[in-house]
């Protein structure tokens, strides 16, 4: 089962070396799997090239005030799953993603107009979701409940393509409705 970790930080680029920096050694290089746009494309991450496209909603608007800490718009979401198990496909993570972030309003149907976002394979078992949380219009996303809809996406998703370990607690009479679950 994959379980996402969620963390908010103040800037792209620390967010990006530091996903190049948990990459084992000897382990395949990081790697671009999906994207808010297309044209961004998939393979070997450019931190130099790939930061300034994923800030460049910030950029339009600055948040930053002379003397005040820089706000904490960067979302990051990895995702998980157990490294004892068997890898996790590119498509299972790609799929993981899109729905964490269709679920936490973070994408949205209208990809120009939202936040960017950035799916990075980190190893065999992890990937991370790095996005910015501000629009092209300039607001700013709210994501105080991410953690919980991040977690039902991926248990939901689990549960459907039959990948949760057995668990009477999950096939127990629901004590609401009486029936099983």
């Amino acid at each position: 089962m994959i379980q996402p970790f969620i963390s908010r930080h103040a800037r792209t680029r620390d967010v990006l070396h530091s996903i190049e920096a948990a990459r084992r050694p000897g382990s395949a290089p990081v790697r671009l799997l999906d994207s808010w746009s297309h044209d961004v494309g998939t393979g070997a991450v450019d931190t130099d090239r790939l930061a300034p496209d994923l800030d460049f909603h910030l950029r339009r608007f600055a948040l930053r005030q002379p003397g005040h800490r820089p706000a904490r718009l960067v979302w990051q979401c990895a995702l998980r799953a157990d490294p004892g198990g068997p890898p996790v496909p590119d498509s299972r993570f790609t799929l993981t993603c899109r729905d964490v972030l269709h679920a936490t309003g973070i994408a949205t149907m209208a990809e120009a107009e939202g936040c960017r976002w950035a799916l990075i394979r980190v190893g065999a078992h992890e990937a991370r979701i790095v996005a910015t949380l501000m629009t092209a219009q300039g607001q700013v996303h709210d994501t105080a409940a991410s953690r919980p809809l991040a977690l039902a996406v991926c248990q939901l998703f689990d549960r459907r393509h039959g990948q949760l370990p057995y668990s009477p607690a999950l096939t127990a009479a629901s004590p609401l409705t009486g029936r099983r679950r």
